[in-house]
């Protein structure tokens, strides 16, 4: 039977902006059923029995799990993230997300649904890898893997995903929906037409509270980390908060400066080894254009060319 009007599996590496934007998916639908999954388990496993969370909309107080199931919904979203203790062992990223074995039971898990689409969310390497390599350091396990070329890796995958199907010219109607969230948070008119794509109700003012509220929780979150780091009281964060707003710290995530707060880390030595890999500046650049002082960062990452190496330049013989 078909209860899901609208199915999205929606995929991403932690700290790509994935909650802000499945809230912003949630909000084109008022006043309907939906039912949000939040990261559900890998492999041939029931999402919603796996979810760390579940978010009904649009049902009865004390409605059972069961009942949401069975129901007849506009929306069932179910998320996936790049979390160890989720992932099949053994198995990559996107093979442990789309694996053969969900798919012959899928149905049988979560019901049958009129369409279906996979949802990826990229956000620009160096602000998600600046972003997962800060979270690592507050939460320790909590961060998800610690193997920064794992998650480098994982980021890789999905873009490479993601320009298979654009150099392939899929329309709205083919393949998966990408969305890019740098181009999301400040493109009202890419916004508008993801909206379409999803056959949602677009509103501005909706998706302006939205971001208001994840800046929200990004400044409690910056509070938290230095009050329990520096063990600072609460006039004092509130000092230094103050102050950061006043400042050219690029910190408290303004529509400006977003993407600019992996500049902090440019001399960091771990995210520094992230960068040697010249792939990463590739498929950003493809998926995102220039970023600013990109480029440049990446470039002095990259080993010095021996002499031998140098164009035009023989290699040296052995000695007389």
């Amino acid at each position: 039977m078909r209860v899901n009007e609208l199915e999205l599996r929606f995929v991403g590496v932690m700290r790509s902006g994935g909650h802000t934007v499945i809230e912003w998916i949630l909000s084109l639908y008022p006043r309907e059923q939906l039912c949000f999954l939040d990261t559900v388990a890998h492999g041939a496993v029931d999402p919603y029995t796996s979810a760390r969370n579940v978010l009904h909309m649009g049902f009865p107080a004390g409605v059972s799990l069961d009942e949401v199931r069975n129901a007849r919904k506009r929306l069932l979203l179910y998320s996936y993230e790049d979390r160890p203790s989720l992932q099949q062992p053994g198995r990559a990223f996107l093979d442990s997300v789309f694996d053969p074995e969900f798919e012959a039971q899928r149905e049988s898990l979560i019901g049958g649904s009129y369409r279906r689409r996979n949802v990826i969310v990229l956000r620009d390497p160096f602000s998600c890898l600046a972003s997962r390599l800060m979270f690592i350091r507050e939460r320790a396990a909590k961060g998800g893997t610690e193997e920064l070329d794992v998650i480098a890796e994982n980021w890789k995958a999905l873009a490479r995903r993601a320009l298979a199907q654009k150099n392939a010219g899929k329309g709205d109607e083919q393949g998966d929906i990408v969305i890019l969230y740098n181009r999301w948070t400040c493109d009202p008119p890419y916004r508008k037409k993801l909206a379409g794509t999803l056959a949602g109700q677009y509103s501005e003012s909706r998706f302006q509270e939205i971001l208001e509220r994840s800046r929200g929780r990004h400044r409690a979150g910056i509070r938290h980390w230095l009050r329990t780091k520096y063990r600072m009281g609460r006039l004092k964060v509130a000092r230094l908060m103050a102050w950061v707003a006043r400042s050219n710290m690029p910190v408290l995530d303004s529509e400006d400066e977003t993407f600019r707060r992996w500049h902090h880390l440019r001399r960091d030595e771990q995210f520094q080894a992230l960068f040697r890999d010249g792939e990463l500046l590739e498929l950003s650049e493809e998926l995102f254009g220039d970023i600013p002082g990109a480029r440049r960062f990446v470039n002095r990452q990259q080993p010095p060319l021996q002499a031998q190496e140098l164009p035009g330049t023989a290699p040296a013989g052995p000695e007389a």
